[in-house]
């Protein structure tokens, strides 16, 4: 996407007709809310999930809420769950129970998993490959994977959960072990750590891990970190050597103290023989169903990449839901309706100036010389003022083609804005609370958006990308404002950044990074970084002094050398005004029709966080294209129970066979270990392969 594109369209309030969005629309969450749920006390165990929109301060005037619709309401049920602790899992291993383990990496799908019941959440090592897009599980950094294991354990409330360690982090000493698993546990708010391969430097860190007060998971077979020395992602246990080397593996863990031993990738009789021969839970992936429990990707079950992009699923995975194209017609329904001018109609333009204040504000632009502003402000007026009449609205002083923005947050959110055609994707600081589970956008620092933003790029090849600069990384001089941007860029890989503000620091900052050569897009309006002083997240422009200040500071933003600015949460007059009085395009949410463009935030409009047991809170102005919380939780509750009764995975989910002439070598392999039980389980499990359906009794 080029600024050509931008800058040439400017919609200045001419006659054109569109449709409105039906009445009977839903609306959800938006680009800023104050939604999330946070830890109380410091501590990283989460309250039941709750409904978080409230009074900011209580001695002022009631005025419409942002947030409208959901519920107070609490689910009973989510109320009443008890957290599952390694009590819980080694009391449905021993019943014969089978443990449901689903990965997740962020708020939203935390919130989910945790929902559905799982037993275990595992925030796996694999975000480096579903949510940041590498080729493999090596990249990901111990500080990044304590980010994902603190957003996960801000929407998990219930689940027991196990944060990986990744690669780099424990292969060098016992110490080194020790001390990120502790980070882990102690700055991700997890309860467990994960642990892979089984060579003694492995198997004396778990045992250290396990020394320090810390339960361990293992994981042999395929180890994803090993990719190196195994020759890419290759199954294990295929010969009677490897197949006894991954049961002596998983006994050797359980020796060092581990609770349970992820198996991925191995044939269904070695998975059990040694479900067999151990006394703690295995967790397989594609290991067949003879494992005490089974863990599949939360991508991957979901089928979230099931789009233009290319299909990588592996064989064992069952796919549940089908979010990628679900995801993709929402967001090309909102990017169609964006571009027809029928979005946002009247019911997603709810903030007003009072009618008394009507008339002082067009004369407060003329006297200005705002003219055209004011006479762009009196159709709107009336616009606002106007009821559908058959659907269609009266429409006036429009002029350009409008401009299509959605946020995005990562490698995934972001090949699905590619994939939709949308002009600009906006990698924002609400990333705080739609990914991370905070009350605000302010929590996040720089270091965080830049890897939102590199995944972004990952994904994101089209639309034009623009990088907010956090709270906390401009404020204090055009230096530091300068230096983040160049950040945002050389490291984010963005095309431009967005500040917020138009207080006279942040026009020299602007300016500032625009004479370094830097794109910048403003923001006016609501601007959730400054909530503090703002006394909550409370629409502005709604008096005559703010109205005028909202244009003043966007003309001001406009002569800084912005190529564009975003009004949020603006009455539709103002932002009618502003969109006139510049040169430049606007960008609306909340703001009415009559904007350059339109930008909502991804989870908003996919309706990503409606789901039973969390506390809806939706913006009045944000309508719900999609509805993809409830194929999320179906497609959830859906593998959680074809685990709990067996019969996922079947024989079409097992595809890592053993070759019949080792079937015997592995059993007698077995025996002389002393392993006789093991031996006859491989036996048995190698015999059921040949009969779809008929599977024996899970340990």
């Amino acid at each position: 996407m080029s600024f050509s594109r931008l800058l040439t369209p400017r919609i200045l309030l001419d006659a054109t007709a569109a449709v409105f969005p039906p009445s009977s629309s839903v609306v959800a969450p938006s680009l800023s809310r104050q939604l999330r749920c946070t830890r109380t006390g410091g501590s990283p165990q989460a309250p039941p999930h709750r409904l978080v929109a409230r009074q900011a301060v209580s001695n002022v005037a009631a005025e419409p809420a942002i947030y409208g619709g959901g519920g107070a309401q609490q689910a009973a049920s989510s109320a009443a769950a008890r957290h599952v602790t390694l009590a819980t899992l080694r009391g449905k291993h021993r019943r014969g129970e089978p443990i449901s383990m689903v990965t997740a990496y962020d708020y939203p799908s935390g919130v989910h998993v945790d929902a559905a019941g799982f037993d275990i959440c595992l925030v796996g090592d694999s975000a480096a490959m579903v949510a940041h897009g590498h080729d493999n599980t090596l990249p990901i950094s111990l500080d990044l994977m304590i980010e994902h294991c603190r957003a996960v354990a801000r929407g998990a409330a219930r689940t027991f959960l196990v944060g990986d360690l990744p690669f780099g982090s424990y292969e060098a000493s016992t110490a080194q072990a020790v001390g990120s698993a502790v980070r882990v546990m102690k700055e991700g708010g997890v309860n467990s750590i994960k642990l892979e391969g089984s060579a003694p430097s492995r198997i004396s860190a778990a045992r250290a891990i396990v020394d320090a007060g810390i339960a361990v998971m293992g994981h042999i077979g395929l180890t994803p970190q090993s990719v190196s020395a195994l020759g890419g992602f290759r199954p294990q246990g295929k010969t009677v050597e490897s197949a006894v080397k991954v049961v002596e593996a998983a006994l050797a863990l359980q020796e060092a103290g581990c609770f349970a031993v992820v198996l991925e990738c191995v044939p269904a009789p070695v998975a059990a023989a040694a479900t067999s021969a151990l006394q703690i839970p295995t967790i397989g992936i594609g290991a067949g169903p003879f494992c005490s429990g089974q863990v599949l990707v939360y991508h991957d079950l979901l089928g979230t990449f099931q789009t233009s992009h290319a299909k990588v699923s592996p064989k064992f995975c069952k796919q549940y839901g089908n979010i990628g194209d679900e995801i993709n017609r929402a967001l090309s329904k909102y990017k169609q309706e964006v571009e027809t001018q029928s979005f946002p109609g009247p019911s997603h333009t709810p903030y007003k100036l009072a009618a008394t204040d009507v008339d002082a504000f067009l004369n407060a632009l003329k006297m200005k010389g705002l003219n055209v502003a004011a006479d762009a402000a009196a159709d709107a007026v009336e616009y606002t003022d106007e009821k559908e009449i058959n659907g269609m609205p009266q429409l006036k002083h429009r002029r350009g083609e409008p401009i299509t923005v959605v946020t995005a947050y990562d490698y995934p959110s972001a090949v699905h804005v590619d994939s939709a055609g949308i002009d600009v994707c906006l990698v924002g600081d609400s990333a705080a609370m739609v990914v991370h589970g905070h009350d605000t956008t302010l929590p996040i620092s720089l270091d965080v958006m830049l890897e939102h933003c590199r995944a972004v790029a990952r994904g994101a090849t089209r639309p034009l990308l623009v990088g907010d600069l956090p709270f906390g990384c401009y404020e204090s001089s055009s230096t530091r404002a300068v230096d983040s941007a160049v950040r945002v860029l050389k490291e984010g890989g963005m095309d431009a950044i967005k500040l917020e503000g138009g207080a006279p620091s942040r026009i020299s900052a602007a300016k500032a990074i625009v004479e370094a050569g830097i794109a910048v897009m403003g923001h006016v309006g609501l601007t959730p970084q400054a909530i503090s002083v703002l006394g909550g997240f409370r629409p502005q422009g709604k008096t005559v002094d703010s109205a005028v200040k909202v244009v003043e500071t966007a003309l001001a933003l406009q002569e800084a050398g912005c190529f564009s600015v975003v009004l949020e949460c603006v009455p539709a007059p103002v932002a009618a005004a502003a969109t006139s009085a510049l040169q430049i395009p606007t960008i609306g949410i909340g703001a009415g029709p009559f904007c350059s463009g339109q930008v909502l935030v991804y989870h908003d409009l996919l309706g990503m966080m409606q789901h039973p047991h969390h506390a809806k809170v939706t913006p009045k102005f944000c309508k719900q294209f999609g509805n993809v919380g409830h194929v999320i939780n179906k497609a959830l509750s859906e593998y959680k129970q074809e685990v709990e009764t067996r019969s996922f995975p079947g024989p079409s989910h097992t595809p890592y066979k053993i070759a019949a002439a080792d079937v015997d070598g592995f059993a007698k392999a077995l025996q002389k270990m002393g392993l006789d039980e093991a031996a006859n389980a491989a036996a048995a499990a190698a015999e059921n392969a040949e009969k779809d359906g008929e599977l024996p009794e899970n340990k």
